[in-house]
């Protein structure tokens, strides 16, 4: 019987261990610096959205061209990114741009931002968005 009971407490540590974490990560390739800018909608006063980082509206991320500095990681708990999720975190979210020299992606809309990321799913269970700036 006390064998039934560690193999219980092994399986429930390894399946809370390997429960993967959803992430948008961010990778700037292009050669120059890039700037990533979200900006949050003002829905209520809890700020419950998980980009609420401080008491900003927007949060800016200045990526430089060399490492360890050209890549955000950026994660929001445990689970993947299934239509539901995403559009609980897009729901929140005004705009995102991208400004590289390359050129400017601005998303305006939680629809746009939402198709944006819902096409960058990646991994294993799409457990993490993958945003790649080449240019």
């Amino acid at each position: 019987m006390n064998n039934g009971k560690y193999v219980l407490l092994i399986f429930c540590f390894l399946v809370a261990y390997c429960s993967p974490m959803r992430k948008i990560n961010i990778k700037n390739r292009s050669g120059g610096d890039v700037d990533v800018t979200w900006k949050l909608k003002d829905l209520d006063s809890l700020y419950l959205s998980p980009f609420f980082l401080s008491n900003s509206k927007t949060v800016a991320f200045h990526l430089k061209s060399d490492k360890p500095y050209n890549d955000i990681k950026m994660s929001f708990g445990m689970g993947s990114w299934p239509k539901d999720s995403l559009y609980a975190i897009t729901e929140r979210l005004e705009s995102l741009e991208i400004k590289s020299h390359g050129g400017t992606i601005f998303l305006d809309s939680s629809d746009k931002i939402f198709s944006f990321l819902y096409h960058r799913r990646k991994g294993i269970g799409n457990r993490k968005i993958e945003i790649l700036i080449t240019k």
